[in-house]
C-alpha cells in the first residue's frame, strides 16, 4: 500500500507538470528592427501571453501592437513603465501586459532603442486548484484569517518557488495597490503565476512582490505572506504589508466582492496588529506621516491603486473599522454559554463615550471591563441587573486611539466584543 501511494503521488505530480507547461521567450529588438513583424517564440501559449518590455532607456512613446497571421494586425497600443520598478541607468521596464492566446507576431513603434520584449505563457490552471482553499485561522484579536489560496493553489506545478530568503517585517502601514493589466479574465490563477513570473524573471527579485492578491471574484491568494518584506511601496518596504488588487482601476472601481475581500483581509491585519484603521503614524522607512491603511501613491509619484478607487480609501478604512467592531468576536463558544437575548455596544468606532445595551433573564451581578488589544484592563465595573434589560455607560475619551475589547461576565458564562476609539 505505502508503494502504491507513492506511485500515486509520482502520477499525481506528473499529471500536474503535463497539464501546466509555462513557457518564456525573450525577443530582442533592435532599433533597425523596429518596423520588422517578429515572430513570438512560444508553442501554443494558453490561456493568454503575458508581456514586459525592458529597456536601455526610458519608456516614451513606445507602442506595440499582435496579429494572429502576420497579416491583419490589431490597433497599437502604448506602453507605461512600472511604477512598482525601480528604475536603473541602463534598465527601465514596463508594466505587465495581456494579449490573447491566438497571437503569433508583433511589432514596435516608438522610440528607437535597443529593447527586450519578454512573453509569458503561464498554461491553464486545472480545476481543482481553482476551488482549493485553505483553512480559516483565528487571530487573538477574534477576526478570523480570511480563506486563501495558498502557493501550492495557484501554483499546482510547483514551479512558482517562494524566495529561499525571506525577510522578517514589523508591520505598521497596510499599502494597497491594483495590478493594472486585464480586467477580465476566465483564469485569475494564471495571472497570479504571471505577475510571480513578471516580478522574478523580468524584475530579477526573489519573489512576487506583494504579500497577498486579490482577484475580482474576491478569491485572495497568498504572495510573499503574512509578516514578509515586500517589493512594492516604492523601495520603502519595510514595516509594509502590500495586498493587490488585480485590474486596472484607472476608470472603474473593483468589483464589490474583491472591496468585500480587501475589507476581510485588512481587518484581519489591522485587528491582530493593533492598528487603528482610521488613524495615522509615522512610517520609518519612508520618513512620512502615513495612513495606517494607505494606497500606493502615498509613497511615491505613481497612480497606483487607480484614479477612480484611490478616492474611495476613506471608505474602505471606515469599512474595516466597521468589520473589526461588529463582526470579530472574541469568544463565539463563550457567548453561547451566556443567555443573551440581545448585547449591543454603539457607537463604534467611537471617540468620547460607548453605550452598553443587553437583554437577557439571568438576574445577578454583571461584571463589565474593557481591555486594550494586550489584555490590560483599563476600565472595569461591577453592575446589579434588576430588570430583563440593562445600560451602561462608559467614557472613553482618555483612551489612547486603537482597537479594544469590552467583556460582560456573569457566573454562566462570558460574551466579549471589540470597539475602535477613535
Amino acid at each position: 500500500m505505502k508503494y502504491f501511494l507513492i506511485a500515486l503521488q509520482c502520477c499525481v505530480l506528473i499529471s500536474l507538470q503535463a497539464q501546466i507547461r509555462p513557457q518564456r521567450a525573450v525577443v530582442h529588438v533592435t532599433p533597425a528592427a523596429m518596423a520588422t513583424a517578429h515572430s513570438i517564440p512560444i508553442a501554443q501559449p494558453a490561456p493568454f501571453l503575458a508581456y514586459a518590455i525592458v529597456s536601455a532607456s526610458e519608456l516614451t512613446g513606445l507602442r506595440i501592437r499582435f496579429s494572429a497571421d502576420g497579416v491583419e494586425w490589431g490597433s497599437w497600443q502604448a506602453l507605461h513603465p512600472d511604477a512598482h520598478t525601480e528604475a536603473l541607468p541602463q534598465r527601465h521596464t514596463s508594466e505587465l501586459y495581456f494579449t490573447q492566446q491566438e497571437h503569433r507576431f508583433f511589432q514596435i513603434n516608438g522610440q528607437q532603442t535597443t529593447l527586450d520584449v519578454h512573453f509569458y505563457s503561464p498554461d491553464a490552471t486545472p480545476p481543482p486548484a481553482l476551488s482549493a482553499i485553505s483553512p480559516r485561522p483565528r487571530t487573538d484579536c477574534g477576526c478570523a484569517q480570511p480563506n486563501y489560496q495558498n502557493r501550492t493553489d495557484w501554483c499546482p506545478a510547483g514551479n512558482c518557488p517562494p524566495s529561499a530568503s525571506p525577510v522578517v517585517t514589523s508591520v505598521t502601514h497596510l499599502i494597497v495597490h491594483h495590478s493594472a493589466g486585464t480586467n477580465i479574465a476566465n483564469d485569475w490563477a494564471a495571472v497570479v503565476r504571471a505577475i510571480w513570473n513578471f516580478h522574478v524573471n523580468v524584475n530579477g527579485w526573489a519573489d512576487v512582490g506583494y504579500n497577498w492578491l486579490i482577484d475580482p471574484n474576491g478569491i485572495l491568494y497568498e504572495g510573499r505572506g503574512d509578516g514578509v518584506l515586500g517589493a512594492h511601496f516604492c523601495g520603502t518596504n519595510t514595516g509594509t504589508m502590500g495586498v493587490c488588487l488585480l485590474g486596472d482601476f484607472t476608470d472603474t472601481t473593483p468589483a464589490e466582492a474583491a472591496q468585500n475581500s480587501l475589507i476581510e483581509l485588512l481587518g484581519w491585519q489591522a485587528c491582530d496588529l493593533m492598528l487603528d484603521p482610521i488613524g495615522t503614524s509615522f512610517h520609518n522607512s519612508s520618513a512620512r506621516q502615513l495612513p495606517h491603511i494607505s494606497g500606493h501613491r502615498d509613497g511615491c509619484n505613481t497612480a497606483c491603486p487607480g484614479a477612480m478607487f484611490y478616492p474611495l480609501l476613506g471608505a474602505v478604512r471606515q469599512r474595516v473599522a466597521d468589520y473589526i467592531g461588529n463582526d470579530c468576536s472574541f469568544a463565539t463558544a463563550a457567548r453561547q454559554e451566556l443567555v443573551l437575548e440581545a448585547f449591543r455596544v454603539f457607537p463604534n468606532p467611537a471617540d468620547e463615550q460607548l453605550q452598553v445595551h443587553w437583554q437577557t433573564p439571568l438576574e445577578g451581578s454583571f461584571y463589565l471591563s474593557v481591555q486594550d488589544l494586550l489584555g490590560t484592563v483599563v476600565q472595569q465595573r461591577t453592575i446589579d441587573k434588576r430588570s430583563d434589560w440593562a445600560q451602561e455607560t462608559i467614557r472613553i475619551h482618555a483612551l489612547p486611539k486603537g482597537i479594544y475589547t469590552i467583556t460582560l461576565r456573569h457566573a454562566s458564562g462570558q460574551v466579549t466584543t471589540s470597539f475602535i476609539k477613535k
